[in-house]
């Protein structure tokens, strides 16, 4: 893991590139440069996009569901815990335990973090604080300060509202019958800000909680996605959850970024030919002099070409590396398992 990456550094390493490092006499304004770097961001999202997972709640009997997009919650406050001597399974030691609020396919980013020390075979009673709307509440737990785990989700508030038995949750069989199934799922980190505006979806888990998992068709209509399953697959229970992959923007932001360390010079060479290009049509004056006597000429008509042509050099390099990315991306995918299947990359033929 290399160092923190943060929009101010950003901005440091792009002026460098341009010179333009007196403080004093910036050729390019702050909101303009950090544009330039928004527009390569969003250039490198589509090549390589920021792969983001939302478990969200099954509604008996429906298939479909609108797509992950941001949330008006605020976020909930830490939950109170009751460590419980008996009725679970959990290892002797500190439990940590946070919770976020969800709203159809929305979600909060994680609460501030609660702890308590269980004895061996006991488990922690969560009391969780009642937002105004939202429809369900998740629970992350762990044994380590920010490694928790997705365990579960309720509608409850209050005392009582969830307890957590085990590290490894539990999730009922999506057909309703008492069998249960073992399931973790990464915690959604707060910072950098977590963007949950969906570009299109990867891929649906359903059931989760099955080895190898599950992953169903669907189609994506008008902001909506519906899975296209049989009605024996459909779930009968509003106890079952589907764990969501979708593509977004990566962030760039004062606390951090989420760019891989290894293209953070790619997202730098996109903005500092996007603002070459910027440059060339304010500093053109148009005119052109000649001296009589010494017959020099003074052109600046070639001032905005010198720059149209520094920004076309770079936005060049800068769409090769993406395509080298583009590559990388595509070689990592899944192997084909068996001839005869589709691949999800043609470029892989």
């Amino acid at each position: 893991m290399g160092a923190i990456v943060t929009l101010a550094d950003m901005e440091n390493a792009v002026r460098q590139d341009l010179n333009d490092t007196d403080a004093a006499s910036y050729r390019w304004p702050a909101a303009i440069l950090d544009r330039c770097i928004a527009r390569a961001l969003k250039e490198y999202s589509f090549v390589w996009p920021r792969l983001q997972g939302l478990v969200i709640p099954v509604t008996a009997g429906v298939r479909t569901y609108p797509q992950p997009g941001p949330t008006a919650l605020a976020l909930p406050a830490a939950p109170a815990l009751t460590a419980l001597p008996a009725g679970g399974s959990l290892p002797a030691g500190t439990v940590y335990v946070r919770v976020s609020a969800g709203s159809g396919s929305t979600e909060t980013a994680p609460s501030g973090e609660a702890s308590a020390a269980v004895a061996s075979g006991g488990s922690v009673a969560v009391q969780i604080g009642a937002l105004a709307g939202a429809q369900h509440y998740h629970v992350y737990a762990g044994t380590s300060p920010g490694a928790e785990m997705w365990n579960g989700f309720t509608r409850l508030t209050g005392p009582g509202a969830y307890t957590v038995t085990a590290l490894a949750p539990m999730v009922a069989n999506p057909q309703g019958s008492s069998a249960g199934q073992s399931v973790g799922a990464p915690l959604k980190l707060s910072e950098p800000t977590a963007s949950v505006q969906a570009w299109w979806l990867e891929e649906i888990e359903f059931p989760v909680g099955c080895w190898p998992p599950r992953s169903v068709p669907f189609e994506e209509q008008g902001g909506l996605f519906v899975l296209d399953i049989s009605p024996s697959q459909m779930a009968d229970a509003n106890t079952a959850v589907m764990n969501v992959i979708y593509a977004a923007i990566h962030q760039l932001d004062a606390s951090g970024c989420t760019i891989a360390d290894q293209d953070v010079d790619v997202v730098a060479l996109g903005a500092y030919g996007y603002a070459c290009l910027q440059y060339g049509t304010p500093a053109a004056d148009n005119f052109r002099v000649q001296d009589g006597e010494m017959r020099d000429t003074l052109d600046d008509t070639m001032v905005p070409r010198a720059w149209l042509q520094l920004g076309r050099d770079a936005i060049a390099r800068f769409q090769a590396k993406l395509e080298e990315i583009r590559q990388r991306r595509d070689y990592q995918s899944a192997a084909i398992v068996q001839w005869g299947d589709v691949p999800r990359r043609w470029d892989r033929l």
